[in-house]
């Protein structure tokens, strides 16, 4: 008896398109894979920690 095949790791252009047609799933696969560099930058671009760490639980 063969063990179950893995199941695939969706590439993020598919968890893109999926959060397109609005899977809230795929949102939380992307935040959770890509969370840091989220917040790296959010950092760069608004030069505020407090500010930063408030965009980055919006997008969760």
């Amino acid at each position: 008896m063969s063990a179950p095949a893995p199941t695939p790791v969706p590439s993020d252009v598919t968890l893109l398109e999926r959060v397109a047609s609005g899977d809230e799933r795929a949102l939380w696969e992307l935040s959770t894979r890509h969370g840091s560099d989220l917040r790296d930058l959010a950092f760069t671009i608004l030069h505020d920690p407090v500010v930063a760490a408030g965009a980055q639980l919006t997008s969760r």
